[in-house]
């Protein structure tokens, strides 16, 4: 039994030459395999070169790839391209083309290739597709992004890097990216934090490969607020009155307002931002500072909204 030199399975002889021996899997792309060669009078005077044309998971490319054995050009099919037959020599291979889809070779030459009489010479050629990540950065849970976010990427294995702003709806994306893992950040301006707080981490990192999804989502939220009313009166002998213009100090965030009359309390009125999914419950106080009395005076109620 003859066995395909490429893939292993059997073969079977079509006519009583060499080159009638084909393989039951299927055409490879280019002449058979000159395999089987003891059943002839005569052997094999030559021998031939087979290059293989794989991705980064080992799979054939099925893009037609451009070779180069000396100065003779074929076109890969179904990953594979065949020169044969062949004098026994040394040769010099060359992809000629890659697509942009891969990214370049370091090394795309094979040179010295020793083809024997009566063997198969294969050499190998390994491409990585290029990768694009997506970066999107919505408000809610919309599905569409926001524009003028910014965002950079790091790729962990390298120094390659970048940076991008996105645009409404679509985001942005880093084309032309190798495979592995890569840290993406998200920087809010001042003027933006005055309006979302990061519902999650500033910074993510993300495995991306080619076939699957390569979106990297950050999610922002409105920020709310919360009207606290601190109602402040001091002690005029046996009654309490309305103590205006004293000073209520608080913090997180760090404000001071003097109370007035309003709907005849004296009220000081602070907005607390909400910037988490859990909402203060609890202001503090800093400092309360009467302004024109040395009366002794006292927080009657304070009012949350």
């Amino acid at each position: 039994m003859s066995v395909c030199k490429i893939c292993s399975e059997e073969m079977e002889l079509k006519k009583e030459t060499v080159e009638g021996w084909v393989c039951t899997k299927g055409d490879h792309g280019g002449k058979g395999p000159k395999v089987g060669s003891s059943i002839l009078a005569c052997p094999l005077q030559k021998g031939a070169i087979w290059v293989h044309v794989v991705d980064e998971n080992g799979d054939d490319v099925p893009d037609g790839i451009v070779a180069r054995v000396d100065k003779q050009l074929k076109t890969t099919e179904a990953g594979f391209a065949a020169w044969d037959p062949l004098p026994e020599d040394r040769y010099e291979l060359e992809l000629v083309n890659i697509p942009a889809k891969f990214h370049p070779l370091s090394q795309n030459k094979a040179e010295g290739v020793q083809v024997r009489k009566g063997q198969i010479t294969s050499v190998e050629f390994a491409l990585e597709r290029t990768v694009e990540m997506a970066v999107v950065v919505r408000v809610g849970e919309s599905v569409l992004s926001i524009e003028d976010m910014d965002v950079d990427f790091a790729r962990a294995a390298s120094e390659h890097s970048g940076k991008g702003k996105t645009s409404k709806d679509t985001g942005t994306s880093f084309k032309d990216l190798r495979k592995g893992q890569h840290t993406v950040n998200l920087t809010l301006t001042d003027k933006q934090k005055e309006k979302y707080w990061l519902d999650g981490d500033a910074s993510q990192t993300k495995h991306i490969s080619h076939g699957v999804d390569n979106t990297v989502t950050f999610t922002l939220r409105e920020i709310t607020f919360l009207e606290t009313f601190f109602h402040i009166q001091v002690q005029d002998g046996k009654a309490l009155k309305e103590l205006t213009g004293a000073k209520v100090k608080i913090k997180a965030p760090e404000k001071e307002e003097a109370t007035e009359l309003k709907e005849a309390k004296a009220v000081a009125k602070f907005s607390v931002p909400v910037t988490s999914r859990t909402p203060p419950t609890s202001v503090d106080v800093l400092a309360l500072t009467p302004d024109t009395t040395d009366a002794v005076y006292e927080v009657i109620e304070v009012v949350t909204t």
